[in-house]
């Protein structure tokens, strides 16, 4: 029996905000409904154009971290 993948890749592009220009926030605000909400976690996320940047989130034993430094673990 074949194990099923349970990894997503999904391309997400921040429509112009004025109080968000890069979009960071958002993606952090959505990326913590996914985690709380649907237990979907990142694991990782990159800015640009596939492969253009680093990692921006990894899976670092159960939290990940933006570049900013916001946790996107559960919070208590």
């Amino acid at each position: 029996m074949d194990k099923i993948s349970n990894n997503f890749t999904i391309t997400l592009r921040a429509l112009p905000d004025a109080t968000d220009p890069d979009g960071t926030r958002r993606l952090r605000r959505g990326l913590k409904y996914l985690l709380r909400t649907c237990r979907l976690r990142c694991v990782t996320a990159t800015a640009g154009t596939c492969g253009e940047s680093g990692p921006l989130c990894e899976n670092r034993g159960g939290a990940g971290q933006l570049s900013r430094g916001v946790e996107t673990g559960t919070g208590a």
